[in-house]
This record gives C-alpha cells, structure tokens and sequence, in this order.
C-alpha cells in the first residue's frame, strides 16, 4: 500500500491499492477515503485484510512462502551483469533467507520488516569485520526485499508491498576512496620497476575504471593523437576472464593523455613487442596493452594480489584499486576541470546530465586534453619534489 495522499480540493486524505486483474484484463482497485492520514490507513488495511480473505487460492495459501519469492525473484534477474546478480544472490544467503525463508509471503507485515532492520543494524557486521552495518547496506538489502514482494503482489501471492511504509535508514553519501597528488605519486613510486607502475599511472591520470584498464589492447592507443581508445571492459567469473561492452553507451570514449604518460606508453609498447617477439608471439594490435606476460589477459584478482603485496612491502598507504579512478576526479577538479568535462572523460552515463551538462557533438578536444596534463604533471611533479624509489 503507497502511503495515503490528501485532496487539495476537499482535504480528505486518500488511499488505493491495486488488486489483481479481472478475469478480462481490466484494473482492479481498492480506494478509501477518510478524514485523517491515520483514520485513511487503518480503513485500507481493514479493507485489505476482507479481500483477501475472499480471495481463495494461491493468495491465502501457506504454502507458498517467502523463500519461494526470494527464488522467483532472483530467476528474474538472470540477465543482468554477472557482479549484480552475485550482489542480489549475497543479500538472499545473508539476510533475507535465514530471516524469512520459511514465513509464508502472505503474513508478513511492515511490523516485521521493520524488526528486522532494527535487528541487522544493531547485531555485528556478517563478515567478522569490527563496527555495524552501514545505513547503504540495509537501504540495498531494502531495495532488494522490495522487488521481492512487488513481484510476490503482481502474482498475485498478496495485495501490498509491506517494504512501502517501513522505515529506512537516512540516505548517506558514501565515501570514495582516494588520496591526492601527493599520495599517487608515492603510490607510483612504490611500484617503480614493477609491471604495475604503467597501468596504475595510466589508471591514475587518465581515470579509467579497473575492467577497462585490463581490457585496452595495443591497437586502441594512437600515440599520434595522444589518446586512448576504451571500446570494451573485462568481466571476471572465477578463474575465466572475457571481454564484454563497456558499462555504459558514454562509456566507449576517447581520453586524451599528458606527454609524460604518451612517451612512457611508447616505451612500453616498443619493450612490450620485443619481448613476445622472443617468445614467438605475433604482436598484434588485439594484443592487451598490458598483459600477463605471455600476451594473455591480465587476470583482474591476480592484478589486485600483486598490488597488495607489493605495497604491503613499504611504507606507503595503498588505496582500493578503484581508487585511482576517484583519485583522478579530485585531482582534476583541484586543477579546475569543469564537471561537463569530467563526465566525458569518466563515461558517465545519464540522459539528465548528459542534456544538462554537455553535447556529445561539441567536445572541446583540447580542454578535455588540457585536463589530462594538468593531472599528469601534478603526479609527476609530486614525484619528483616527494618521492623516492624504494630501495
């Protein structure tokens, strides 16, 4: 049930809930209407609970349990990316099988919802780590069992959504991992003479998120132009890695590079060739930029192990690998990068902001090349006034 509104017009308040459809199609809908907010609710559960009990069936049968819902909804998600659905699949195991599975979908009520969020956000966290659930995580688990029972109600195995009206923690902007020039060229630095000294300083300046990193190949960079290609992203399931579609249609894009990164890349590729070379490979441009040695993909768990290890053997803070890409954000609105000019960059895709903020058909080429210098030279410039390479 959508919580009551009030008629401007005759300052009744209003309530309506959708049943399901006559035998020929038509809508069917429960409305009340009452003189206060409270009164208006109370009328509309009463009306409720009397038509389900008309109602014979798969409605008022228990043996058609939230456990069952869970599953139906998850078989509707099947299409969706690999990571979300391993995200929906995470929410069932932890929170919402083991609380509800065995609850018939036609009793539960928003008593018992909002028990259960009282109870995930005072027990201990579900993976051991100090401190309690996070406000996101019980709004994402909220969401989930929302699209739980809105399916279980157009089945017709209840009337409402008892998830409508239940309480939900405030809305928190997460914070994004990231640290400042300073703080990625000690990064950089630490990995000085490693294989992920360039992909992290490509990933650094340039802002690409972690599956297009591994998925640029030889022939999308044109040292011509100083700019690089992003036409696909890396999806990892386990041991296998693939190429997919980048995240979105913004995000096949061109992102220009500095001239400290464009030589770097030169040089790398020139190594690159000559080193498969010796090991009979045929260095073609479907070749990855940065590969596994042998020309193969860069596994992304084994990439983030390597990197782990690696700083854990110095000083230095690591930050999350996603990082450098909100590192490059930070960096570039310190260097005055307009937020038009960050959304082209990044691939960020919405119809609202993509008609509010900029027009794909007038890209200023050199603003857009102006800003990957600046954070270039910022990096570099941190480096060298900084930094030491580890000994």
């Amino acid at each position: 049930m959508k919580p009551p509104t009030r008629d401007k017009r005759t300052g009744l308040w209003r309530a309506r809930v959708d049943l399901p459809r006559h035998a020929d199609g038509r809508r069917n809908q429960l409305r009340v209407h009452a003189r206060t907010q409270a009164e208006c609710e109370r009328l509309m559960r009463r009306r409720i609970d009397e038509a389900e009990r008309r109602i014979p069936g798969s409605l008022a049968s228990a043996g058609y349990t939230t456990g069952d819902a869970i599953d139906a909804w998850l078989a509707t998600k099947a299409a969706v990316e690999y990571r979300t659905l391993e995200s929906y699949e995470s929410v069932a195991r932890i929170y919402l099988r083991p609380a509800l599975s065995l609850v018939p979908v036609s009793i539960v009520k928003r008593s018992d919802i909002e028990r259960l969020v009282a109870k995930w956000r005072t027990e201990p966290r579900a993976d051991g780590k100090p401190g309690k659930r996070s406000a996101t995580t019980i709004r994402y688990v909220l969401t989930c069992l929302w699209g739980v029972f809105d399916l279980a109600r157009d089945d017709g195995f209840r009337l409402d959504n008892p998830v409508h009206r239940s309480a939900r923690p405030p809305r928190v902007r997460p914070t994004k991992p990231a640290t400042d020039a300073n703080g990625a060229a000690l990064i950089l630095a630490a990995l000085a003479g490693t294989p992920l000294e360039l992909p992290f300083r490509v990933a650094f300046t340039c802002g690409l998120r972690p599956g297009e990193l591994l998925a640029l190949q030889r022939g999308d960079v044109d040292l011509t132009r100083r700019c690089i290609r992003i036409a696909r992203a890396l999806i990892a399931r386990g041991s296998n890695a693939a190429y997919k579609p980048p995240k979105t249609e913004s995000s096949k894009r061109e992102v220009f590079v500095g001239e400290n990164l464009a030589r770097a890349l030169e040089a790398h590729m020139a190594t690159q060739q000559k080193k498969l070379g010796e090991y009979g490979i045929n260095t073609t441009e479907r070749i990855p930029l940065f590969d596994d040695g042998l020309g193969s993909i860069w596994k992304p768990d084994t990439f983030r192990r390597l990197y782990k290890r690696t700083l854990s053997r110095t000083d230095v803070l690591a930050i999350p690998w996603r990082g450098t890409r909100h590192t490059f954000s930070s960096i570039a609105r310190t260097n005055r990068a307009t937020l038009s000019d960050l959304k082209l960059i990044l691939g960020h895709d919405s119809e609202a902001t993509t008609e509010r903020y900029y027009a794909v058909d007038n890209v200023n080429a050199e603003a857009l090349r102006g800003i990957q210098d600046a954070v270039d030279h910022a990096i570099s410039a941190g480096a060298r006034t900084r930094c030491k390479s580890p000994s």
